[in-house]
């Protein structure tokens, strides 16, 4: 099997490329790097081709491997947001999808043991099921790179018209907490602009449920027992509602159900020891094996 990673020459990328090929070649795979200003199609002797993050030349090097019948591992920051010692990566945890930015499409095909997430030290907290007197939904929006990369439109319009629709479904109290990250994010009309200077753990104290297209938030969410509705790609779809709900219409998972959804999103990302020395690649050869 031969792997293409198509990279810029920024730092990150070149260090990541650097641990995946380590763990690759570990396996006795061929893995090669390859400039992305350069890409103009997926290169014929290439079996699987990957590429980092949310950029537009990663969807259009994922949509050509697809159609081509080839594979894609799309690889971007872990769902556990630890800092790293490496000086070159900041995030100590990455993950990984085949051919999508989620792995929604296998990732609980196979039922994972609980060892790598309860290694996390995360505790999953009781589903709250209480609701406040004013229903509160906090939406956690995404910056316009991330919506032009999913063609949702506007960042700032998409959250208008995510809160006009909360608003039909009777959510009284709205806050509104863009990426962090984003510079250019404007308070909303009708809505409580939330302090960024507060973690997404403390907003969700005052919210009944958490929404969002595709934010990491939704998975803190799930792990504090806030209820969440994702409108797009999530690793938190198989345990949050997918639509519009009122609040006493949301989809809430059992214990076992969360447990095993955890277990199982704990074989999507992994530290970048274990990318260099080919453990992940195990899991990988397994789920390139699915799709």
């Amino acid at each position: 099997m031969k792997i293409t990673f198509w990279r810029s020459n920024k730092p990150l990328d070149r260090r990541i490329a650097e641990l995946v090929g380590l763990g690759a070649k570990a396996h006795g795979l061929e893995f090669e790097t390859r400039w992305r200003h350069e890409y103009d199609g997926p290169m014929d002797d290439t079996d699987v081709g990957m590429a980092i993050a949310v950029r537009s030349s990663t969807k259009t090097i994922m949509n050509d491997h697809v159609v081509l019948g080839k594979k894609f591992i799309y690889v971007d920051k872990g769902y556990l947001r630890t800092g790293s010692n490496d000086p070159m990566v900041r995030t100590k945890f990455w993950r990984f999808a085949v051919n999508s930015t989620q792995p929604l499409a296998y990732f609980q095909k196979i039922p994972h043991p609980p060892n790598r997430f309860e290694a996390w030290g995360v505790d999953l907290k009781p589903v709250r099921l209480e609701v406040m007197e004013r229903p509160t939904a906090l939406f956690a929006g995404s910056s316009q790179k991330y919506c032009d990369f999913h063609r949702v439109g506007d960042a700032t319009g998409y959250a208008k018209c995510v809160f006009s629709r909360l608003r039909k479904y009777g959510y009284k109290r709205l806050i509104y907490r863009p990426k962090p990250s984003w510079r250019d994010a404007v308070p909303i009309d009708g809505t409580e602009f939330s302090i960024l200077k507060n973690n997404i753990a403390q907003e969700m104290l005052r919210s009944d449920v958490l929404v969002t297209h595709g934010s990491n938030a939704a998975l803190d969410a799930v792990f504090n027992g806030v209820p969440a509705i994702v409108l797009g790609p999530s690793i938190a779809a198989p345990v949050a509602s997918i639509d519009y709900r009122s609040r006493s219409d949301l989809y809430f998972p059992t214990e076992k159900d969360r447990l095993q959804w955890a277990s199982d999103v704990a074989y999507c990302q992994w530290s970048l020891s274990e990318l260099a020395s080919g453990e992940a690649w195990e899991t990988f050869l397994v789920q390139l094996e699915m799709v």
